[in-house]
C-alpha cells in the first residue's frame, strides 16, 4: 500500500489510518472505504486510487492552505497549548496543529478532547469548536472551548515569572 501526494505524513500514519494492512487481501469495497475516510476527514481536496504493479496506490492531493486552519484553546487550564498538541496527534490520526475547515477533523478533535477532559474528572464537558474570523468574516483560526461546566481558576501558582527591563 502506497500513499502520494501528503508529504506532511508518513506512509506508516497513512497506512495506519487506513486499516489496511500488507499483504492482507482487501475487498473492492475496503479500498473504497479507506478513500472514504480519508476524503471525511476534509483533508484531502482528491482521493484516487489505484492498483498496479507497485501494490495498491492511493494518490492524494491536500486542500488548499486556505481551507486549513491553525487550532486555538480556549479554557483547557490543565494543559498548555504545547501539551494539548501532542496529547491531540496521539490521540486523533493525522492532527497536525491545524484542522480543515470542513470534513469531520473537527468533531474528531472534540470527541478527544471530551476524552480528555473524562480523564479529569469531567465526565460531561461540552466542548466546541468556534471559527475566529476576521473582519469580513475569513475564518483564520478555529478555536476549542469547554462550553459547560464552566471552567473557573481556583488557585494559580506562577512558576517562573519574566523580569522587566528597565
Amino acid at each position: 500500500v502506497i500513499f502520494t501526494g501528503a508529504p506532511a505524513y508518513s506512509q506508516e500514519e497513512l497506512l495506519a489510518f487506513s486499516g489496511l494492512k500488507p499483504g492482507a487481501t482487501a475487498t473492492s469495497a475496503d479500498v473504497q472505504a479507506v478513500a472514504q475516510r480519508l476524503s471525511d476527514t476534509g483533508l484531502f481536496s482528491d482521493v484516487r486510487f489505484e492498483s498496479n504493479a507497485k501494490g495498491l496506490v492511493y494518490s492524494l492531493k491536500l486542500m488548499p492552505a486556505d481551507n486549513m486552519l491553525p487550532t486555538r484553546f480556549i479554557n483547557f487550564a490543565w494543559w498548555t497549548p504545547a501539551d494539548l498538541t501532542v496529547a491531540l496527534r496521539a490521540r486523533v490520526p493525522l492532527y497536525l496543529g491545524v484542522v480543515p475547515i470542513n470534513g469531520n477533523m473537527q468533531d474528531s478533535v472534540i470527541a478527544a478532547l471530551k476524552a480528555m477532559l473524562a480523564e479529569k474528572n469531567v465526565p460531561s464537558a461540552n466542548v466546541v469548536a468556534i471559527p475566529q474570523t476576521q473582519l469580513g468574516g475569513t475564518a483564520t483560526a478555529i478555536s476549542f472551548a469547554i462550553e459547560s461546566p464552566e471552567v473557573r481558576i481556583h488557585t494559580l501558582t506562577i512558576a517562573q515569572a519574566a523580569s522587566r527591563p528597565g
